[in-house]
């Protein structure tokens, strides 16, 4: 059951609008898996004399054609599936996803069995039904009965009652058995903090947990309604193209055979700044912790990864029907070794986005778990805050005057340069360092940068510079 919001534009009489209802029956018609949802008006009608107890509303009057005469019927829509569809498995609201449509709510129904097991998510928007005739009823716009209901697998035919052709768009998984609509959910319009300036459409979430794309073991697809026009593609294939893709997988220190199921619950709330929590019910491991006093480690038995919308590079969601702004991709050096396609293990990756220079290193979800990624030696990690080689030295120089370097440092071929405390010229760094030597007036100096490791070639970037040639006159350091 979910709100639909205000799908039909109706007003109480303080002239504040009035929610609708949705209700999922996956299993429709005498228990089979072709599924139905039902779309219920609200209103002051909404409940009838000839309901069976004061105060309940039969789904079963939806079926009824309105007409004049009374009891005035509840009335709504009703949407079928097919096959193993189990249509209306999941419902949801979806906020304003296409305001170039109207303003009012649009909503989603979700049938993990549809299209041959991929599954797939219908998306419906709201439209004026018209005006209240004299017995309170509606005979125009979206209005259906079980007799002739909205088929979920041709959602633009028009409808029996009143002709009108129903405003929709439709996803679904891009693989067989990938169950997408197991999970749906959304985030209202101008909320999400990734946007600048905030954009005019909502935000849909979908489920598909058993996507095995871009190495995932379950993905959800954050989708972002168009800014300008209308969107009503049918049957389109979730992927990184049109969505943020978030994945889940197990950290290096622990493998399975398990599946993750990444994306079977989402949730996120809908006033909210666009964060959202995606659960993981397959993911299993263990702490390095014991439980209850035992000598055995603690066992992790499922998971859920909350996404905040802060962590996201900014402006990386595209609108539905745009263009995405392409982003440079960065040239490697000619000897360094490209990692841009490594994705460290138990990390989610918006796949559909090269990040600029500096947020690619802004840590996720998943990296920021103590439990989802493999500890490194804490001298390991305090090694990449030490100096690179050269730096040390001067360090070191300026501090103790005078003292030899301790073995610490000429391990790492940075010992003293023979003139370092000589009578003339400008002291740099020792011999086994790239910037060093003695520079005086007029003078050309020629050297090769050699490593005194087993004779390879030292760390010199870009190795063209490994024979370097030099003259020192007109250079100020020369006139020293």
């Amino acid at each position: 059951v979910a709100d639909a919001g205000d799908v039909y534009g109706f007003a109480g009489g303080t002239g504040t609008a009035i929610n609708d209802l949705l209700i999922g029956a996956p299993g429709y018609n005498s228990g089979s898996k072709i599924g139905a949802a039902y779309l219920v008006y609200g209103g002051t009608t909404l409940t009838t004399p000839a309901a069976a107890n004061a105060g309940v509303v039969s789904l079963s009057q939806l079926q009824i054609t309105p007409t004049t005469t009374l009891p005035t019927p509840p009335q709504g829509a009703v949407f079928v599936g097919a096959g193993t569809d189990m249509a209306g498995y999941t419902v949801s609201g979806a906020g304003d996803f296409n305001p170039g449509v109207s303003s009012l709510d649009d909503f989603m129904i979700g049938s993990p069995g549809g299209n041959g097991g991929a599954g797939r998510v219908n998306l419906f928007y709201g439209v004026s039904t018209g005006t209240l005739n004299a017995t309170g009823q509606y005979t125009a716009g979206l209005i259906a009965n079980a007799t002739n209901p909205i088929a979920l697998n041709n959602p633009t035919a028009p409808l029996v009652l009143t002709g009108v052709r129903p405003l929709s768009a439709s996803f679904v998984g891009a693989g067989a058995g990938f169950r997408a609509g197991l999970s749906i959910s959304y985030v209202n319009a101008g909320t999400s903090t990734t946007e600048t300036p905030p954009s005019p459409a909502s935000i849909i979430l979908i489920g598909a947990p058993n996507d095995t794309t871009s190495s995932g073991l379950g993905s959800v697809y954050e989708l972002l309604g168009p800014t300008t026009g209308t969107y009503q593609t049918q049957l389109q294939p979730l992927n990184s193209t049109i969505a943020r893709q978030y994945t889940l997988t197990f950290p290096t220190t622990f493998s399975s055979s398990n599946s993750i199921n990444f994306g079977v619950s989402v949730s996120a709330y809908a006033n909210g700044t666009g964060d959202f929590i995606a659960g993981g019910p397959g993911y299993t491991g263990t702490l390095p912790t014991t439980a209850n006093g035992t000598t055995s480690p603690t066992l992790l038995d499922g998971a859920a990864a909350v996404v905040l919308a802060s962590l996201q590079p900014a402006n990386s969601l595209i609108p539905l029907g745009g263009t995405p702004t392409p982003t440079p991709t960065p040239t490697p050096s000619p000897t360094s070794s490209a990692v841009a396609g490594a994705v460290l293990p138990g990390t989610f990756h918006p796949t559909n986005f090269i990040s600029p220079l500096g947020t690619s290193f802004v840590p996720t979800v998943s990296a920021l778990s103590a439990f989802n990624y493999a500890p490194i030696p804490l001298r390991v990690a305090l090694q990449q805050y030490l100096p690179p080689d050269g730096f040390i030295q001067r360090i070191y120089e300026y501090d103790n005057p005078g003292k030899p370097l301790p073995p610490t440092l000429t391990q790492r071929g940075q010992n003293h340069s023979k003139h370092t405390y000589g009578s003339s010229g400008v002291w740099t760094l020792g011999s086994k360092v790239f910037t060093r030597g003695r520079f005086h007036p007029g003078k050309t100096y020629q050297w090769t940068h050699t490593s005194p490791h087993n004779g390879t070639q030292e760390r010199v970037v870009p190795v063209a510079l490994s024979r370097e040639r030099y003259t020192s006159e007109g250079n100020p350091l020369g006139k020293v």
